[in-house]
């Protein structure tokens, strides 16, 4: 049986027996049932890990693991449009994809999307599920970034892009259905560095206003000193020697790791930044600089909300089908936005 048809039959399994019981939201000692099985499964897929592979391939596996995946993932949501744009301001251009929600009759506010993917994988197309779910769950807009992929650009190449797009989002909502001036965040893993570095940056530049920030099981510490990276290291889906190999493509040599801009738990100022969901995952190599920056971020007094579901492990949001806490992650994120932009249809 070829690796891909593996794959497919393990989902399927996977799916058979996560109907068979529902998942505790206690503490617990291994994850999630589900979560152990398909690790299991992918286990026995085998195959290079990421960090053994160029960023070619790297980015050709994670394609390949979306569409394999898909068993897992609930269908594309239907929304009113999907358009593809250009982010234009006057030093730089970003490709972008813009969602309209379903039931849109009046503009909107917005919600800038940043994917996830190491700074090196996945785009558009691997997190379209994402961010249609938003869209029709915050009842917003969403434009999803294109931003430039290490190493090819390396930092903060990413960040500027990203910042572009919560700036031209921001001023030229009007062209696409949104709001002017009622922005905010969303990222996860490496978007949700870039969702906490954007608003670092746009507080320091003084615009554009962001109502709220999303950032889920993302990277806050690039000098790669929590505990849970070792704790975690191997097992667990993400590794201790990808995260390694991911910021090597993104973080040049000479540069300083405790850059708040890269690394956002090392900002000496914390304060005055817009409302906060930190989203986790138990078994995360990248769970305790999640936790550590939501307590950080209380302690500057900003409005925090943090949560953290013990059981999953890194990228579980994105298996909308397998697991419950996939879905309660995305409503969760569409909540607090919404609640933010002070929506109440």
């Amino acid at each position: 049986m070829n690796r891909r048809r593996l794959l497919q039959t393990a989902s399927a399994g996977v799916m058979l027996a996560a109907c068979s019981s529902s998942a505790s939201q206690t503490p617990q000692a291994l994850p999630d049932f589900r979560v152990r099985m398909l690790l299991a499964f992918l286990s026995l897929r085998g195959g290079p890990e990421t960090h053994e592979l160029t960023p070619t391939a790297a980015r050709d596996n994670f394609e390949q693991s979306i569409r394999d995946g898909a068993i897992l993932m609930e269908p594309p949501e239907m929304v009113a449009s999907v358009k593809n744009m250009t982010a234009l301001l006057p030093d730089i251009s970003v490709n972008v994809r813009v969602y309209i929600p379903v039931g849109a009759t009046t503009p909107l506010p917005v919600i800038c999307h940043f994917h996830g993917g190491g700074w090196v994988v996945g785009g558009l197309d691997s997190y379209d599920r994402t961010c249609r779910a938003l869209a029709n769950k915050a009842h917003c807009v969403v434009v999803a970034a294109d931003y430039r992929r290490a190493p090819e650009t390396t930092f903060p190449g990413a960040l500027e892009d990203c910042y572009a797009v919560t700036q031209w989002a921001s001023a030229y909502a009007s062209s696409f259905g949104g709001i002017p001036g009622r922005v905010a965040l969303f990222g996860d893993s490496a978007g949700g560095n870039l969702a906490a570095a954007v608003a670092l940056m746009a507080r320091d530049r003084q615009g554009p206003t962001i109502a709220a920030h999303v950032m889920m099981y993302g990277a806050f510490d690039a000098t790669l000193s929590q505990p849970s990276l070792n704790k975690f290291a191997t097992g667990y889906l993400l590794t201790k020697a990808s995260v390694q190999w991911y910021l090597a493509q993104y973080a040049a040599p000479d540069v300083d790791r405790r850059t708040p801009y890269l690394s956002p738990l090392f900002a000496a100022d914390k304060s005055h930044l817009p409302p906060a969901l930190v989203i986790t995952a138990g078994f995360d190599p990248l769970h305790d600089e999640g936790e550590k920056y939501a307590i950080a971020l209380q302690r500057a007094g900003v409005r925090t909300e943090y949560h953290n579901y013990p059981g999953m492990m890194h990228g579980f949001a994105v298996l909308t089908r397998l697991l419950p806490d996939a879905r309660d992650a995305i409503t969760r994120s569409a909540r607090f936005i919404k609640s933010s932009f002070e929506i109440t249809a």
